[in-house]
Parts: C-alpha cells; sequence; structure tokens
C-alpha cells in the first residue's frame, strides 16, 4: 500500500471536485504556455546558441553537439525525469505533468522551421559586439 500524505490527499479531492469547464481551462492555459515557450525556445534562443538552464539549456547543448533537433532532445531529457516524479509523487496530476512534458517537445518540431534559414521568415540574428 502507498502512503498518502495529507496534502496529495487534498490534492486529490480538489482533483475530483473539478468541472469539466475548469479542466478545459487548465488544459487550454497550459497548451497555450508551451506554446508561447517553444516559439521563444525556437525563434530566439535555439538559432542563436542561447542554451538558459534547465532541460532546454541541456537539449541546445546536446542539439550543438549531435545535431538532433532539440525538441527530441527535450523529450528525451524529460522522460527519466517524468518517471522519477511519478515515482516519488505517485500519479497525482499525472495528466497535467505528461501534458506539460509533451508538448514543448512537439511545438518546437512544429516552430523549428521558422527558426531556421528554411521557412522564409527572416528572424534577427543576435550577435556580441565588444
Amino acid at each position: 500500500m502507498i502512503k498518502i500524505s495529507k496534502e496529495q490527499q487534498n490534492e486529490i479531492q480538489y482533483e475530483e471536485k473539478k468541472t469539466w469547464k475548469r479542466r478545459c481551462m487548465d488544459y487550454l492555459s497550459i497548451t497555450a504556455a508551451t506554446a508561447i515557450y517553444a516559439v521563444a525556445v525556437s525563434l530566439f534562443m535555439d538559432p542563436n546558441s542561447l542554451a538558459p538552464g534547465g532541460i532546454t539549456g541541456i537539449a541546445i547543448i546536446l542539439n550543438r553537439i549531435t545535431g538532433l533537433e532539440t525538441g527530441t532532445w527535450m523529450f528525451a531529457v524529460n522522460i527519466p525525469i517524468l518517471l522519477l516524479g511519478m515515482w516519488k509523487y505517485g500519479h497525482i496530476n499525472s495528466e497535467h505533468i505528461n501534458l506539460a512534458v509533451y508538448l514543448p517537445s512537439t511545438f518546437l518540431f512544429w516552430f523549428w522551421a521558422c527558426g531556421s534559414s528554411e521557412c522564409g521568415l527572416s528572424f534577427p540574428r543576435f550577435t556580441a559586439r565588444c
């Protein structure tokens, strides 16, 4: 039997009380936030070789080393962290977490062409001048 803390019990009760409207708004806000995040990464950070902290920075660095897309690396690096979190905290909010892990990688695949020269859009590449 898995031991559940009081906070986890409260979170389960809160999730069970949500209406379908509230659930749709949750999913819509997660989708919108990950799309904005993916646009920022694919149009500004990745083309300019800016590696922020965290999974995105690791993915951009690995992209430069191996040539494999940043979205693929973000997905690959997130999987062990996702599994570790599910092992530690159980399946509470797992659908929200799964959505927040899979969507940025998917959006990065979609927006990647616009960040490269293949898209036809011209975005300024920032260079440091001394």
